[in-house]
């Protein structure tokens, strides 16, 4: 169902399988991580755009890993 198609150590972005969702988890400046949902208008299960910022990578991982099921559920 969703595909990591990017991966450059600081940046990890998986794209579901309809290409109408994509989680991407990003180092920010100050060391922490960036998390965040993003479910395209065109989506069958409608837009949704969903932001939060952890503090460490595993933590950031977790995160995009619950996100994705999310989205999964709802696909």
């Amino acid at each position: 169902m969703w595909t990591r198609h990017r991966d450059e150590g600081d940046l990890v972005e998986w794209a579901r399988r309809d290409g109408y969702a994509t989680v991407r988890m990003r180092r920010r400046p100050d060391g922490r991580w960036a998390v965040r949902l993003d479910l395209l208008r065109q989506a069958a299960d409608g837009p949704e755009y969903e932001q939060t910022v952890v503090d460490d990578r595993s933590a950031a991982t977790e995160r995009a890993a619950v996100m994705r099921a999310r989205a999964t559920v709802r696909s």
